[in-house]
């Protein structure tokens, strides 16, 4: 039997827009932008630009190869959004252990009868005759208008928020800093800009987790480190803190400009891309390096004469595919790619051994080096092993931190060490955290997550001894030149911040008179108001008597710490 005329033209061979049915390409768009409508906040849009693109052509392919099996545009497209809807929509009826990596045995038999469903209509569509060019006019017309919405709904968020609206911070001037001359190339310092993501300082490892560093920082000062008694970040939160010490200064312009209420992250992260250090040392002639985590504001940098990382594609395509049926089956059957906790241990592992063979790699150069350690998840013994979901399920949090720092402890000493050995000229080594930990209450699941926010925090109500816990930092600074290592100087002070960190370089190295700033410490209010900042200064600060209690008990009582000059 030969099909009649008509009968064809339904079926594939029709003209105009229904010849066209292009809804399987606005349909693989919904979802990733309804993730990224979810979080445009803190998404360039550069970020997202490749993924949505590269999914368009994804389904293109899908459509186009079933097109030439089934030899009917029309089917074909039915049959390429049934796939794409089984692929990549499951987040919206999978919830469990979806997102957060749970145990995946809890959606077991959803999965099955997912799978099921669509596998059915699959089977249907291809078999029968039913979907016609009138399909294809609903699906182009349903999905093009649910596509123009969410296109609709990220654009007046990107237009109305921009996302770089300050270059800087204020002073310092780029025209002094820009005239000076550099020293010749053999006796300028390699500087080591070393952030350990969440490392407490010494009296809150003591305080909150019962551990004693002295050891480590004792290792550190006889490498000729100062260590700045009770340090604290300038800001409570990675993108706040990086910043502030990588322009140095204060946030208060973005107050300023940015509005103290405005809930969009983006031009704290613009304001990472590009910072005054980077431009400083360049204009130095250094080389910079740019060793980045899997956080996509510190994961590449556009600046640097070179990156380093270790499996860290975009994150919102690793967010986005984690959501698939293609990351929840991979989670199922421990596939590599969505295996963040052996990820992280390999991650990890890698930067420092690429950060020694730099430590041999012509200078001058400026390292700068996120590493998510002791970051959550917690995937390391204190001997550098990396454990099982299981192993680390069945310690408790305060033995799955302090192991992370234990092993951070022995990488940064070998690390240190090695660059010291290596160098022609000593370096300049700064050991800093740009936040501590989270408190208990706030902490969420550190075992399978990477660290993402799983609660709304009003820090407006957080009690001294939390904000003593977030805001407590690492902060170790290798000056050479320095008359007593590991004391005080002219240079570095006890009750020094962040904000002050390369101020002080700068001035002592390249001959600037950067004047300090007053050391402050700031906690923004919360998620919705990120530029609404509250003075938490003398929350943080403990008597002289209880500082030194402290210090004796890590090896190193320091009764008269002194701030400062205001």
């Amino acid at each position: 039997m030969t099909d009649t005329p008509g009968t064809r033209a339904g079926r594939g061979s029709g003209g105009g827009l229904l010849a066209l049915p292009f809804y399987p390409i606005a349909l693989s768009l919904i979802a990733p932008l309804d993730l990224f409508a979810g979080n445009v906040d803190r998404l360039l849009l550069r970020d997202v630009l490749p993924t949505l693109l590269g999914f368009a052509l994804l389904a293109a392919a899908i459509q186009g190869v079933l097109t030439l099996i089934l030899r009917d545009r029309h089917r074909a497209a039915f049959a390429s959004a049934v796939l794409i809807v089984m692929l990549f929509f499951p987040h919206y009826l999978l919830k469990w252990g979806v997102e957060q990596g749970g145990a995946p045995s809890r959606s077991a038999l959803l999965l099955v009868i997912w799978v099921a469903i669509f596998a059915g209509l699959l089977y249907f569509s291809l078999r029968s005759r039913f979907a016609s060019a009138n399909v294809s006019l609903i699906g182009n017309g349903m999905w093009s208008l649910s596509l123009l919405v969410a296109v609709a709904d990220v654009s007046i968020y990107v237009t109305t928020h921009p996302e770089s609206p300050v270059k800087s911070l204020g002073e310092p001037p780029a025209a002094p800093l820009a005239s000076l001359r550099p020293e010749p190339a053999d006796t300028r310092r390699d500087i080591y800009y070393i952030v350990l993501d969440r490392y407490a300082n010494a009296a809150q490892l003591q305080e909150v987790y019962g551990f004693d560093n002295g050891r480590f920082i004792a290792d550190l000062e006889a490498e000729g480190f100062f260590f700045p008694r009770a340090a604290n970040a300038n800001y409570q939160r990675t993108a706040h803190s990086l910043a502030s010490s990588l322009n140095l200064n204060y946030l208060d312009r973005l107050t300023s400009v940015v509005g103290p209420d405005s809930d969009n992250w983006r031009p704290l992260y613009g304001l990472l891309e590009d910072t005054e250090v980077h431009r400083f040392l360049d204009r130095q002639g250094y080389r910079l390096l740019h060793f980045g985590s899997w956080w996509n504001p510190t994961r590449l940098s556009r600046i640097a004469d070179e990156n380093h990382n270790w499996w860290a594609p975009p994150e919102f395509l690793r967010v986005y595919l984690r959501r698939s049926l293609l990351g929840f089956m991979g989670r199922i059957f421990d596939a590599y790619a969505f295996d963040v906790r052996q990820q992280q241990c390999d991650r990890i592992r890698h930067k420092f051994d690429m950060l020694h063979r730099t430590a041999k790699s012509p200078g001058p150069k400026f390292v700068f080096a996120h590493i998510l350690l002791p970051h959550p998840p917690f995937v390391f013994g204190r001997d550098g092993s990396c454990l099982s979901r299981k192993a680390s399920m069945d310690r408790s949090r305060r033995d799955n931190y302090i192991d992370q720092v234990e092993y951070a402890n022995h990488l940064l000493l070998e690390l240190v060490r090695a660059l010291r050995r290596e160098a022609r000229v000593a370096p300049i080594i700064v050991l800093q955290a740009d936040e501590g930990p989270w408190p208990a209450a706030y902490a969420g699941n550190e075992i399978d997550g990477l660290g993402t926010d799983v609660k709304v925090v009003d820090w407006e109500k957080a009690s001294d001894p939390e904000l003593r816990e977030k805001m407590g930092i690492l902060h170790a600074l290798h000056l050479p030149g320095e008359e007593v290592p590991g004391q005080a100087s002219e240079a570095a002070y006890h009750g020094m911040t962040p904000v002050n960190t390369f101020r002080i370089i700068f001035n002592r190295y390249f001959g600037t008179a950067l004047p300090l700033l007053p050391d402050r410490n700031y906690v923004f209010r919360d998620n919705e108001r990120l530029y609404s900042f509250l003075d938490v200064t003398d929350r943080l600060s403990e008597t002289a008597e209880r500082r030194h209690q402290i210090g004796r008990q890590v090896g190193h009582p320091d009764p008269q710490l002194q701030p400062h000059p205001r």
